[in-house]
């Protein structure tokens, strides 16, 4: 899974093993869970479906 972030905002270093469906599941597209007003969840999981469409395709 996903570590949490540090204090400015980022992903530590590294590299994260995750299927689409934890990828789906995660902050990255979902949000903050105090919410975040400009947040387009929709538009994420478009773009991590998009992206299985072409990993599947390799």
């Amino acid at each position: 899974m996903l570590p949490d972030f540090d204090e400015h905002g980022l992903l530590p270093a590294g590299d994260y093993e995750l299927t689409f469906e934890q990828l789906r599941a995660s902050v990255l597209v979902v949000g903050p869970s105090a919410g975040a007003p400009h947040w387009d969840a929709l538009w994420r999981a478009r773009l991590v479906d998009n992206l299985e469409v072409m990993v599947r395709q390799l």
